[in-house]
């Protein structure tokens, strides 16, 4: 109905029930009055459109995040999550693989606490990034681990991971507590210390602390079946 309509309507409405009242059944004006004005704004109330907030499309997007942007950022997380439980399942050193399965199973929780409160998701939109960074750490820890001959070089490389593994796990464990705990500011701290920890792992490729990680020894080996070492041209990992 259009937005004219639904105003003239109630409006004649209201005056036809006032002339009657005077005309064809005598009441008193006041009387009149007041049966006009209740039909004009039952009718008005009746007609009017629905107000906007009511759709359920609507609120996620007062929260400054759409349904599907939700749905994209869970699925991410899940996808890494059974990623990382597979991966578990291919490392030998069984500590490290237990730590990998705990990271896994935090990371699960983590996911499954942001469906539930989705307004927190835009306290950490990188979660998704860092888990798939994550798992390609362990994609090529796998790799590198495999590869006979490995030495110095390529057992510092999977040290390296080994750290940054169990760093991110406790980095998601915190963000689980401060997620249920609903402190705001504490998670936002922690994802961006998460960020900083996998995003310099990142940029650096771990030269930082003079060690490559795993993919560039997998690539160099590949390449070459040697690797260079600073001082060692040539030398066998």
């Amino acid at each position: 109905m259009s937005p004219s309509v639904r105003d003239i309507l109630p409006g004649a409405a209201g005056a036809l029930v006032l002339l009657l009242a005077l005309t064809a059944f005598g009441m008193p004006l006041w009387l009149g009055l007041v049966l006009g004005g209740a039909v004009y704004a039952g009718l008005h109330l009746m007609l009017a459109p629905a107000p906007a907030a009511a759709s359920g499309a609507a609120a996620p997007s007062a929260l400054g995040l759409t349904p599907r942007e939700r749905d994209e950022f869970l699925a991410a997380c899940r996808r890494s999550c059974g990623e990382l439980g597979a991966l578990a399942g291919r490392i030998s050193p069984r500590e490290f693989s237990a730590r990998v399965r705990e990271l896994a199973a935090v990371a699960e929780n983590l996911t499954a606490c942001f469906a539930r409160k989705p307004a927190a998701i835009l306290l950490a939109p990188a979660v998704p990034r860092n888990l798939e960074r994550l798992v390609a750490m362990l994609q090529q820890y796998v790799e590198l681990s495999q590869l006979r001959g490995a030495g110095d070089t390529a057992a510092a490389a999977l040290r390296q991971v080994e750290a940054i593994v169990g760093a991110a796990r406790d980095s998601f464990a915190g963000m689980y507590e401060q997620l249920l705990a609903e402190d705001a500011a504490a998670l936002d701290a922690s994802a961006g210390t998460l960020g900083i920890l996998l995003g310099a792992e990142e940029r650096t490729g771990g030269a930082a602390r003079g060690a490559p990680v795993p993919g560039e020894v997998v690539a160099g080996r590949r390449a070459a079946g040697r690797v260079g070492v600073p001082g060692q041209s040539g030398k066998e990992l």
